[in-house]
């Protein structure tokens, strides 16, 4: 039995990986290594696996391209602390944090989006903005400026070795385009009875399972630009132990 139930987290861990590389996720790999990313053609999203309250870092470093040049262009800090804090590099003053209250995205499994331009940096957890920082309104605005208006061609995850390293990334990828309406639920068995697709942003769907039990969420979030169609905090999966049965029906939408 316990054979059995290791082969199936497995299998489990398989179809999660599978979801979030056909979604354009990349795996965070190794910290300090420079990753290439047009920060002002589009936003960058890196997920995490953390909650609040964990004490992990997510923690990035711009730079100006990913060649031999090493020039930060920038960074931010983000304190899985309860509540959240960020820390802007260039901008905040030393050892200044800003605490910040995210509505809704308090689950563990979190999508930061990042945004920049020539005049700010926007951070997004989930759908919630939480920092709009105005490269105008820093104590250092000189610097702030400076740095910040520089194009970023590249960025890198800070290293755990390093000061306040980052702990928290697991995944990152170019925010793709965002779309309309959910045509389609990404996971593998599900059946879309009574619910008729496609359905709106932020159109919650009730799991439940024709045999076993769901080792996943039981609801999914109709957001076509986080995890692919839907969101979810873990991957739906009905496991029948028995039977090893892997049928999802959905049975509400509201």
């Amino acid at each position: 039995m316990l054979r059995r139930k290791l082969s199936i987290l497995t299998f489990l861990s398989f179809l999660a990986l599978r979801a979030s590389q056909e979604a354009g996720w990349s795996v965070t790999g190794d910290k300090g290594t420079k990753i290439a990313h047009d920060f002002e053609k589009s936003p960058l999203q890196i997920m995490t696996d953390s909650p609040f309250g964990s004490g992990s870092w997510l923690h990035i470093g711009l730079r100006l391209d990913e060649g031999t040049n090493n020039t930060g262009t920038g960074g931010i800090k983000i304190e899985l602390s309860n509540p959240p804090k960020y820390f802007i590099t260039f901008c905040s003053d030393e050892d200044n944090w800003t605490e910040f209250t995210p509505p809704s995205c308090s689950h563990v499994n979190k999508t930061w989006t990042i945004t920049k331009d020539q005049s700010s940096v926007k951070i997004e957890c989930d759908l919630d903005e939480v920092v709009v920082y105005q490269f105008k309104n820093s104590s250092k605005k000189e610097e702030c400026s400076k740095h910040w208006s520089e194009k970023s061609g590249a960025f890198l995850f800070r290293k755990t070795s390093d000061d306040r390293g980052d702990t928290a990334s697991r995944k990152y990828r170019v925010k793709p385009e965002d779309k309309t309406d959910c045509t389609e639920i990404p996971i593998s068995g599900v059946t879309t009875e009574p619910a008729d697709l496609p359905v709106a942003p932020g159109t919650v769907l009730t799991l439940t399972c024709e045999k076993g039990i769901n080792m996943g969420s039981s609801e999914i979030t109709c957001n076509t630009f986080l995890y692919g169609n839907f969101t979810y905090s873990e991957t739906p999966q009905c496991v029948d132990l028995e039977l090893f049965g892997t049928s999802l029906i959905v049975t509400s939408g509201k």
